[in-house]
């Protein structure tokens, strides 16, 4: 699937967009990806909010208890308003998981906010349904 892209949108934003979910689908790459966030960024996962990157460092952690491998797959970008400081996009996410499963093609939304300069995000919001994911992180490990 190529990832559809609204017309103007720089060559910056598309590359940003594709190394953050690059960066994302990486477990230890915890720096590389809070230097796509603002200090202060607002991180909204959804039920989970936090208030900036200190936070979000330990989230990513979490993230990975029950997970070995993530594919973010984006779809289609959209833009809000004048410029390029406000984006949705969505895609779908592959699961790897601990206990063996495998969960494909859980889809999901985000919305990215840029600061000021339009380099860093200052609100990352997703919107994930999660309930098959958890499923399956409960199912009994392979043998």
């Amino acid at each position: 699937m190529s990832l559809i892209l609204p017309k103007g949108l720089s060559e910056e934003k598309v590359q940003f967009i594709k190394d953050f979910y690059k960066v994302s689908d990486e477990p230890t790459s915890v720096d590389k990806y809070l230097s796509f966030l603002s200090e202060d960024v607002k991180f909204i996962m959804g039920p989970a909010i936090i208030n900036g990157a200190p936070g979000v460092r330990e989230m990513r952690k979490k993230m990975w208890e029950g997970v070995v491998s993530r594919h973010h797959k984006p779809a289609q970008v959209y833009v809000f308003g004048e410029g390029e400081g406000d984006l949705m996009i969505h895609g779908t996410l592959d699961f790897g998981l601990r206990n063996g499963g495998f969960v494909p093609e859980v889809g999901w939304a985000a919305r990215m906010l840029f600061d000021d300069e339009g380099k860093k995000m200052k609100l990352y919001q997703v919107w994930l349904d999660t309930s098959i994911l958890a499923k399956a992180l409960q199912a009994a490990p392979s043998s």
